[in-house]
């Protein structure tokens, strides 16, 4: 791969940006020089400035790319701009779900920050089960650490996103005829075990 960048991204929805993660990845961009953050809300009504003065306060606006979601109105459009990041930046301690799971599908690795509730261990469970658990992080130094190790490691990381690539149907995220079938047998014995019909 030979772009002039190397982009981070996130196409979380904005309100899940907080101050704590704009300052997380102002530490990140700072430290990888020939870097830009490529952002799209998931939500179509946002307020974009917000977004840019928080990134002014780091002098960092001129290293963002925001794209408009009302010019990405069909999914297809929408999958697409996972093709112009490299490593997604997973939001916290309010995490993404349905863009995690699309950035995996998309062959795009997330960077995960465990967090310690249901909201903020979602994509620390969504990687786990994906067998990457390089991308998981216990604590917010070790979540920039890792983005910036990966943004200087180019080969490590272009051969973990290959692997990626090549495997993450087949992990157990993406094992919708399994899932249906334990789904489905968890609830006939919660049916059984509290002595209710079943037909």
């Amino acid at each position: 791969e030979n772009k002039k960048f190397f982009t981070f991204g996130s196409l979380n929805n904005y309100h899940k940006i907080s101050d704590e993660v704009v300052q997380a990845w102002a530490k990140i961009l700072r430290n990888c020089d020939n870097s830009k953050l490529l952002l799209k809300s998931s939500s179509m009504k946002v307020n974009q400035e917000s977004i840019i003065k928080k990134f002014k306060k780091y002098d960092l606006e001129d290293k963002l790319i925001i794209l408009s979601s009302k010019n990405y109105p069909h999914k297809k459009d929408h999958l697409k701009v996972y093709n112009d990041i490299d490593l997604a930046l997973d939001t916290f301690p309010y995490n993404g779900v349905t863009t995690t799971f699309e950035a995996l599908w998309m062959g795009v690795p997330v960077l995960v920050l465990k967090g310690f509730n249901f909201n903020s261990k979602c994509g620390f469970s969504i990687i786990k089960n994906s067998s990457y658990t390089d991308l998981i992080s216990n604590d917010l130094d070790e979540y920039t650490e890792k983005a910036i190790y990966f943004y200087h490691n180019r080969e490590k990381f272009l051969q973990l996103k290959k692997e990626l690539f090549n495997n993450i149907l087949s992990t157990p995220l993406f094992d919708t005829k399994n899932f249906s079938k334990n789904f489905g047998n968890m609830l006939l014995d919660l049916l059984k075990k509290h002595d209710l019909k079943t037909e």
